[in-house]
């Protein structure tokens, strides 16, 4: 993951709009169980169908992504 465009919870799903280096990616996400922060500050999604989605340590992200995990963390 480079960018956390928008978090969105609805319905009991926390949607992502994440650009990777795949590209534009929208993911979804049950609830905060499947957000684990690892020990070296990065954070892993797991997505509704197994995928998993690593995001950068906070520090590493742009202020509006930072934005964004902080809120969900």
């Amino acid at each position: 993951v480079h960018t956390i465009r928008r978090v969105e919870t609805r319905n009991g799903l926390i949607t992502w709009d994440l650009e990777t280096n795949m590209g534009p990616r929208t993911i979804h996400v049950r609830d905060r169980q499947h957000i684990r922060t690892l020990p070296d500050g990065r954070v892993v999604l797991t997505d509704i169908h197994e995928g998993k989605y690593v995001v950068p340590p906070l520090e590493e992200l742009d202020d509006r992504s930072r934005a964004w995990l902080e809120i969900e963390l």
